[in-house]
């Protein structure tokens, strides 16, 4: 809370107006991926009033800390959003760190502690513990047996200290944030009363330099938070008092690299709060990686690096090390190809003409995919394979998978889960698949004709491809082949995908008394789909309830391991998109590019990665709460999606002048979150709810989906899940 008064009091600080303004942001059609692979993406969704007075406001009004940025970054990597969310990137770090903890120490409060798993539908091996790991009343590891009451009081308690120590690190990232924001803002100060026209000089243009510069500035604020814990130590200062000097430095480093890499890579993709918890996620699971390593090693020479006890954030069961293996062996493998997906994706961009053997441009493109392909194989294979043999006790991981996936309530049931997950997946891709291909080829069809034979309207495909939910059309004059004056704009598709449909708004339509829509325009309006943009991104919605509420009823474990597969798959296809790996880049560009709103922006796509990540929040927190299981994808799959469609049909009360959300959808999202959930203990899925306080973790979620200008799949599911278990629903 000090630091977000802190900021608040410096970002609101009038700064003297630059003489030099900086270039006003444009998303560009090659921002969106690999150029000429597929259709680029179109700002049509932006409002153009909002967003030239947001850049107006971040260059003009002298006020440069009204928008926060990390160190080494300026606006224009930033997606533009009314809020930049930097208390969101500052606060909900140790909001999620204090949940988790208060969590745990409710279980270890409990009259009886027969397991320390979240319940006993988790079918999977015990928390790993390690033998030097006394008990707090004098209990040794070597009688505890697994599965015993004794095993899962040390796991717990060992989970205990690993959470309060992750409430000490939330507190060194905010604070690592923070100095990178207050660095930043003081280069703008400093640059803007000198009123020097020159280059900043901590934004240089050559992006090798500018890399050095944030080299070096994350080493010193690394090394400088370490020698602040040294000190803590030194003088017996409890703060941090659960964290090592080298657990504080690493820590501090890799989240100022996640960060730089993140809003690089992706940029123009987040806002500062999203980019923060990103960031946040990413140094978590970085640290639990470490940690769990570090509990392996038994060297005596290496016993600094050792630990008394397994220092996870969530229980140390082959459940995590599978995620950890997926998700950051998913990075760690792009990280070791990256000079493959590169030039892939420079080599695709590049004209042909422009290229020094332009005959061969196909063949380098099928040599550097065959390249990653082979890579990946290698590196999943052998090292992140070895790792996770080594975690699981010299145990083959595929071999283990395969005797676990029989291992379910019935020898089927696991089959059956994934079996009916991949024909809800096939149905639904192949379905809409179908249905934009012939959205695709009607807009490819030149020629429209309304009314008679000396009129007619050029359908020409939009900038978007339907990413933003409409389609230009060119009217060619009174005599066909003769240019005429009219509006282009005019001719614009309705609800999305129906880009042909002649809005009414032209002059062309309706058509003439006596005249009507020839027979071949009339069948193509009827073939091409009718979602709006909106309702097709709510479809995934709906996807995710038939998805996830199955998995967590019937096998919540092997939900834990599928998800995590899921995302590691999102991860690689984003590989593919976004470097135009051959020979799925395009297929994957053109599919992803239909379901786009402003908010998919930058130059990556994350909408499906906060989705997922929302909906599985409740289940990869493993939350002994059986509702807050399910919080992710009510709130998301239900409650943001019902809200969406009645605040845009119905909503006539705003929030406030700027906002796009009214008062009527925050209702429509209340509903659509207690109701369901009402709905869950009718029929057994759950056995108990807190009525009160889970209708007040509602209340708060709904005002947050309405007052936020961050993306609500990442932020809602966290908050929520947060705020009931502090509540204890």
């Amino acid at each position: 809370m000090t630091l977000s008064l802190v900021y608040v009091f410096l970002r609101y600080t009038k700064t003297p107006t630059s003489s030099v303004t900086s270039p006003t942001p444009t998303s560009s059609a090659s921002s969106r991926g690999p150029g000429r692979v597929g259709t680029p993406h179109t700002s049509s969704n932006l409002n153009p009033a909002s967003t030239s007075s947001s850049v107006a406001n971040q260059n003009n009004d002298g006020r440069s800390g009204s928008r926060g940025f990390v160190w080494g970054t300026d606006g224009r990597d930033y997606r533009e959003s009314r809020d930049d969310g930097a208390l969101t990137a500052l606060l909900f770090g140790p909001l999620l760190a204090v949940s988790l903890l208060i969590t745990t120490l409710r279980q270890l409060d409990a009259p009886t502690l027969d397991s320390a798993l979240p319940s006993t539908a988790w079918l999977v091996e015990p928390p790993m513990i390690l033998l030097s790991q006394p008990s707090l009343d004098g209990s040794t590891t070597a009688a505890a047996k697994g599965g015993s009451p004794l095993h899962a009081r040390i796991a717990l308690e060992a989970l205990a200290k690993s959470r309060r120590s992750m409430v000490s690190l939330s507190t060194v990232i905010a604070t690592v944030v923070l100095i990178s924001l207050v660095a930043s803002r003081w280069a703008e100060v400093v640059h803007a009363r000198r009123g020097s026209e020159a280059e900043k000089w901590w934004l240089p243009k050559s992006e090798w330099k500018r890399t050095g510069r944030v080299t070096i500035f994350s080493f010193a604020v690394s090394f400088a938070m370490g020698w602040l814990k040294a000190g803590m130590e030194h003088w017996e200062c409890p703060i941090w008092e659960d964290l090592s000097v080298l657990d504080v430095a690493l820590a501090s480093l890799f989240h100022q690299f996640s960060m730089y890499v993140c809003v690089r890579l992706a940029r123009r993709g987040f806002t500062l709060g999203e980019l923060g918890v990103v960031a946040q996620f990413s140094t978590g699971l970085f640290m639990e990686t470490v940690n769990l390593t570090r509990a392996k090693i038994s060297f005596d020479f290496l016993t600094f690096l050792s630990t008394s006890y397994v220092q996870t954030y969530r229980l140390p069961t082959p459940l995590l090390i599978f995620q950890l293996a997926l998700l950051p062996g998913s990075f760690l493998t792009g990280i070791l190809l990256s000079p493959l997906l590169v030039l892939s994706r420079y080599i695709s961009q590049k004209p042909v003409h422009r290229l020094r053997f332009p005959e061969e441009k196909a063949l380098h493109r099928r040599y550097l995919a065959a390249g990653f392909y082979f890579g990946t194989i290698v590196i999943v294979g052998g090292g992140v394979g070895m790792w996770t043999k080594w975690q699981l006790g010299w145990r083959d991981p595929w071999v283990w998978i395969i005797w676990w996936m029989m291992d379910g309530q019935r020898l089927w049931s696991r089959g059956m889960l994934l079996a009916y997950w991949g024909a809800l997946a096939v149905i639904s891709v192949g379905g809409w698949e179908m249905q934009l291909a012939k959205s695709r080829k009607s807009r490819n069809r030149p020629w429209v004709t309304v009314g008679g034979p000396n009129r007619s309207v050029m359908v020409v495909p939009s900038s978007g491809g339907g990413g933003g939910g409409s389609s230009r059309a060119g009217v060619v004059g009174e005599e066909k082949g003769t240019p005429s004056t009219s509006n282009a704009s005019n001719v614009s598709g309705t609800g999305g995908s129906a880009g042909l449909v002649p809005s009414p708004t032209t002059s062309t339509y309706p058509p003439e008394a006596g005249q009507s829509y020839p027979y071949s325009a009339t069948n193509m309006m009827e073939r091409v789909p009718v979602l709006s943009l909106n309702g097709r991104r709510k479809f995934f919605h709906g996807l995710a309830v038939l998805m996830f509420i199955p998995g967590i009823y019937v096998d919540p474990a092997f939900s834990h391991v599928a998800f995590s597969v899921a995302f590691a798959f999102f991860v690689f296809a984003e590989y593919v998109r976004y470097f135009a790996l051959y020979p799925f880049g395009a297929v994957v560009h053109l599919f992803l590019n239909e379901f786009l709103d402003h908010k998919d922006s930058g130059t990556a796509i994350l909408s499906h990665f906060y989705l997922l990540t929302g909906c599985a929040t409740g289940l990869w927190l493993e939350s002994p709460s059986p509702i807050l299981a399910y919080i992710g994808v009510l709130t998301l799959g239900i409650g943001d999606a019902i809200a969406s469609i009645v605040g845009r049909r119905f909503g006539k009360i705003r929030w406030s002048a700027s906002s796009g959300k009214t008062v009527e959808g925050s209702i429509a999202f209340f509903v659509g979150v207690f109701v369901p959930a009402l709905a869950l203990q009718l029929f057994g899925i759950i056995d108990s709810l807190a009525h009160a306080k889970f209708a007040f973790t509602v209340v708060l979620s709904s005002l947050l989906e309405a007052w936020s200008c961050q993306n609500d799949n990442l932020v809602i599911p966290v908050f929520a899940w947060s705020v009931g278990s502090l509540l204890g629903v």
